[in-house]
Parts: C-alpha cells; structure tokens; sequence
C-alpha cells in the first residue's frame, strides 16, 4: 500500500447485504470447513466495498510467493486441511496483516468516529480509547487495538476464499 492514509479503514456498514447462504450452496453450514469458508469469503466481499481489487490481488500474491509469512502450518486446523481445493495450508494469514500496523491519529478517529480535536484532547488526558504512540512526530495507534475496540475479529482467513468473496460480492 503506497498512500499514506489508510482510507480502506472507515467503520464499515452495519449491515452487509451478503449474507452466508449466498456464497455457499447447499452445504453443511455446522462443518467447521464450510464456517471457515464463510468467514473467509464474508471478510473478502467486505473488503471489496473498501479495498481496490489490485490491492488485495498484489497482497496474496505476497503470500503466496513466500515474501510474507502465512501462519505456521501447526497452527492449520485439521478442517482447514482437509479442504483439498485450498492451496498451502501455511498461506492462511491473520485479517490484521493485511492493513499496516500502525496508523496515524486522524484516520483512527474516522474510523472510531471521534472528532479530531477531541481525540488529541483525549490522547493528552490519557483518555483515548486505545493506546497511543510516538512515530517520529506523530500520534499512531496499532491497527490491531483499533480493531479489537471496534469488536472486529482478528479471524484466520485463507486468500482463496478472501478471494472467492471478493469475486461474488464484485458480481464476477
């Protein structure tokens, strides 16, 4: 990601209008193979509202090609495996990975929906809703206490089915 502001990182909609039943067919939604599809395949069809598709593309080609590292194999759940289509168990990766991890002071208070000037008030007083820091001259906050405040779900999501969501939700 070349653009210094994280945009991708606005409070999603409440309600998406994709839902389970539409990506997957005719299948055993309590299979913890099918769920772990779902999740991937839902987080995908949300990026897309946010993400360009080249972004997304470009960051599983990283993964896939070995430049960053997917989960370690151990850490593959036996249903994961057992997906066959899927390719390299150990290119499952984290939700967080994706965005940066750190981002700057005005785009977290768009994405928790505070007013810039409250927020550094908030950060001087010490009452920010997640911790702070110094990145040469700037306030930045760590990308993942943004999304566990905003009860988002660091899930385990594999780039095919990220992929799959993208591609249904995009109309493809």
């Amino acid at each position: 990601m070349t653009s210094t502001r994280c945009t991708h990182l606005r409070t999603p909609p409440k309600e998406f209008t994709l839902k389970a039943s539409s990506v997957v067919h005719d299948a055993d939604l309590r299979d913890p193979a099918v769920a772990e599809q779902i999740r991937g395949e839902s987080h995908g069809a949300k990026l897309q509202r946010f993400v360009p598709p080249d972004t997304i593309r470009n960051f599983h080609e990283e993964i896939r090609t070995g430049r960053r590292p997917g989960l370690k194999s151990n850490l593959a759940t036996p249903a994961m495996l057992a997906r066959t289509f899927i390719t390299e168990a150990n290119h499952y990766y984290h939700v967080s990975e994706f965005y940066p991890a750190f981002i700057g002071l005005p785009v977290a208070t768009e994405a928790l929906g505070i007013p810039p000037t409250s927020a550094y008030r908030m950060v001087r007083a010490g009452s920010f809703p997640c911790p702070t820091t110094y990145m040469g001259r700037k306030h930045v906050v760590q990308t993942k206490a943004i999304m566990h405040h905003m009860n988002i779900p660091d899930i385990i999501v594999h780039p095919d089915d990220v992929e799959n969501g993208v591609a249904h939700a995009g109309g493809r």
